[in-house]
């Protein structure tokens, strides 16, 4: 089993790939007004997911995406109330920003910081971008981090820790959770800022990487099935296939 982890890691994407993935994904996100071209999309991030060893994960989000979009269709045949109209836009809006939240979970999970820093540099990204986004990147998984120390530190103390206490005292639970993440928050920061400039983020040389940061022909059929898959989602949101299908289905 070590084997074959070492063996992955050694042929995984370039950083590169995951920055087009994650750009392309965010302009398609925004561009795509079909629903069923936005769950299309939720699909092919969990295959993607699937591909590179985060099988718990692409299963819960094709199910999740799946889901959503029955319970969207279900509402669009009851009669139309503010409340319909409320948990439709909600769903809606859900249904637009989870390949978002797919796409940072695969970066998060498959993308190191080092290697983001390499390849920007090497991209000629300036410092001036690259070194917040360094310290975006790595303050996401320390917060994750913090938040299941504060929720650990309430379960020993008896508080709200679970999903159906935190509904039943909704502010307490904001209280209990909140001060605690906001007052470590500013902590990690600095602690964060100071680990960046230990490591000579700030420097103007030539950075290296422990791991071999290249960009393969494998890195650019992945990046070539990046933008064929976007032409495609939306040459298929021009061209109207789902109302098309409908039509025939309808006729039929």
């Amino acid at each position: 089993m070590e084997n074959q982890k070492i063996s992955f890691r050694a042929t995984r994407p370039d950083p590169r790939v995951f920055i087009f993935m994650s750009l392309t994904v965010c302009l398609l996100s925004f561009f795509l007004h079909n629903r069923e071209l936005l769950l299309g999309l939720s699909i092919l991030l969990a295959i993607v997911m699937a591909v590179l060893e985060l099988r718990k994960y692409a299963a819960v989000f094709a199910i999740v995406s799946i889901l959503g979009y029955l319970l969207e269709h279900a509402l669009m045949q009851l009669p139309t109330n503010g409340v319909v109209t409320a948990i439709s836009l909600l769903l809606a809006i859900a249904h637009r920003f989870l390949p978002l939240i797919m796409v940072g979970v695969i970066v998060l999970s498959r993308m190191r910081v080092n290697e983001m820093i390499v390849a920007l540099e090497r991209m000629r990204i300036p410092n001036l971008i690259i070194i917040p986004l360094a310290m975006a990147y790595r303050y996401v998984p320390t917060v994750r981090r913090e938040l299941v120390y504060i929720r650990e530190n309430m379960v020993m103390r008896g508080l709200h820790a679970t999903i159906f206490g935190m509904l039943r005292h909704p502010m307490e639970a904001m209280e209990h959770l909140l001060v605690p993440l906001l007052i470590r928050s500013s902590k990690v920061s600095e602690e964060l800022s100071a680990a960046a400039l230990s490591k000579g983020v700030d420097t103007n040389g030539k950075r290296t990487s422990a791991t071999d940061v290249r960009f393969r022909i494998m890195d650019a059929g992945c990046v070539g099935l990046c933008v064929l898959t976007a032409i495609l989602l939306l040459w298929l949101q021009d061209y109207d296939f789902t109302g098309r299908l409908s039509n025939i289905i309808g006729k039929e």
